[in-house]
């Protein structure tokens, strides 16, 4: 079994939880080598498979290696993220929010890919992190348009996930989240257009978070 906590550039001041097995997505995104992460991961060479979790891990398991983690190295903030996408276990990353937060009373952040409400329809997403005291929220957009996001992200849901982000990252500003919006410097990145889009979205420049890639990008 992969790694349920690991951190980056060996700071071990933010914990990440990987919490989602077989890195499960809805996107099957151009930029997203797995295995390139993964060996680049930190900076430091590590094994293939080091994040996959061939199973899912049970809340326990998650709870587990949190205690471990803290018990070691006393980070300041945890962060859901992982190769796949944290909000697939809605449940479970609620529930191990609000452990992180009332045994621990640390500062808490998602990295996700905006799909939370459309993989989890009949659920106020927004307002169900907010409740569970999540902190922050960071999503990866990397587009301003439909065509641009799919043909980046290819999501499993072509019709529906660009307008689906916006309206989800709209909804975590409103309930009160820490929320910033993700950009990779992909061939056609432009931040003028970005800056102008974030803008017409009701947002400040201030929650634009510009990333950069691994390796140089395919066209």
């Amino acid at each position: 079994m992969g790694k349920i906590t690991y951190h980056h550039h060996h700071d071990c001041a933010v914990m990440y939880l990987n919490i989602v097995e077989k890195y499960s997505c809805t996107n099957d995104c151009r930029f997203c080598d797995k295995e390139d992460i993964e060996m680049n991961l930190g900076g430091i060479y590590t094994m293939r498979g080091d994040l996959y979790l061939k199973k899912r891990p049970t809340l326990q398991e998650i709870i587990y290696r949190i205690d471990a983690e803290v018990e070691a190295n006393h980070p300041q903030e945890a962060v859901f993220c992982g190769i796949a996408e944290p909000t697939l276990r809605l449940n479970t990353l609620l529930k191990a929010n609000n452990y992180l937060k009332n045994r621990y009373s640390l500062r808490t952040r998602l990295n996700t890919n905006d799909h939370g409400s459309l993989i989890n329809p009949q659920k106020d997403v927004p307002a169900l992190l907010k409740e569970a005291c999540m902190d922050s929220v960071i999503v990866s957009l990397n587009a301003t348009t439909k065509e641009q996001y799919n043909h980046w992200h290819r999501p499993h849901n072509k019709a529906k996930s660009f307008s689906a982000s916006i309206d989800f990252i709209k909804d975590c500003c409103s309930v009160g989240l820490d929320t910033k919006v993700s950009f990779l410097n992909l061939p056609d990145f432009d931040l003028d257009k970005i800056k102008a889009f974030i803008l017409s979205l009701g947002l400040s420049e201030e929650q634009i978070r510009l990333r950069y890639l691994l390796k140089k990008p395919l066209l």
